[in-house]
């Protein structure tokens, strides 16, 4: 399993994580887990961040791999386009 993480910045905000609930460091699962069963890779961003990515993520269908990332390489173009995203290849897809 891919894990990215970014030390204690969230990589779309550029805020500092904190103890403050909307600045607390998660993990998204790049592929949902009501889906997936936890398989995959993960990200690490803010909780505010998290909960905006979840909102462009249907919650009742399951899309194809390549959607989530592009839903996710879309929500951190809007954020931070100075991010460099990972390259994303098909053993990421098919894990």
């Amino acid at each position: 399993m891919m894990r990215y993480r970014n030390g204690n910045i969230c990589p779309a905000c550029l805020t500092l994580y904190t103890n403050v609930i909307e600045h607390q460091k998660t993990e998204h699962h790049i592929y949902p887990k009501r889906f997936f069963k936890g398989r995959g890779g993960k990200i690490e961003m803010c909780r505010t961040c998290h909960n905006e990515l979840e909102k462009l993520i249907p919650q009742k269908t399951q899309l194809a791999k390549e959607r989530y990332w592009s839903i996710l390489k879309r929500f951190f173009k809007k954020k931070n386009p100075k991010y460099k995203f990972p390259q994303l290849n098909m053993k990421d897809i098919n894990n």
